[in-house]
């Protein structure tokens, strides 16, 4: 009986020890994550304050090369609605499989993840499943894009934009309503 209960005794410490260390990896895991993108927000934010004398689409390129690189992202893409017609242009793409943006114009379909960004001026995190704004990119793989992530822009003269990332499996966990993205919003 004795053997029998310090056996328990024995599990039960091992499975909160195992949950405990479980439990920290996670968290640790998610503060790597944070930290990443707190560090590519400040030099993008560092980027855009050296950008006033310097041409827009070098800054658009090189802010989507960075985003790209620092948060591990499959796919940065940053693009403006230039006139009321139907369609965002791509400005800047960055990324491991940018070869995926087979046309530079994205339509803004009334279902899409690109529309919905720029129309309600919130960050958006939506499925790639069904997005009416990618129909014609080739990147039904979950595996590669997982999420997008959309953060809506409007520039000095007026003009609104989004920038699209398609982030890692690790930060999507957590990134919903983080408020640093707002920084983002120029």
């Amino acid at each position: 009986m004795l053997k029998t209960l310090l056996l328990l005794f024995l599990l039960v410490g091992l499975f909160l020890a195992y949950r405990a260390l479980v439990k920290n990896r996670k968290m640790f895991r998610e503060m790597n994550a944070k930290a990443d993108l707190q560090s590519a927000l400040l030099e993008v934010d560092r980027l855009l304050g050296d950008s006033l004398t310097k041409d827009i689409s070098s800054t658009m390129r090189q802010m989507a090369d960075i985003l790209a690189k620092r948060l591990d992202a499959s796919l940065v893409w940053i693009g403006v609605q230039k006139t009321i017609d139907n369609a965002v242009s791509v400005m800047s793409l960055a990324g491991s499989h940018r070869e995926v943006a087979v046309s530079l114009t994205i339509p803004l379909d009334a279902d899409g993840s690109v529309r919905k960004t720029l129309d309600s001026g919130c960050v958006q995190r939506l499925s790639l499943k069904g997005d009416a704004s990618y129909k014609h990119w080739p990147i039904a793989d979950d595996a590669t894009f997982h999420v997008s992530l959309s953060v809506p822009y409007r520039s000095l003269d007026g003009e609104k934009g989004v920038i699209v990332f398609f982030l890692a499996p690790r930060y999507l966990e957590w990134i919903r309503g983080y408020g640093s993205l707002r920084a983002l919003l120029i």
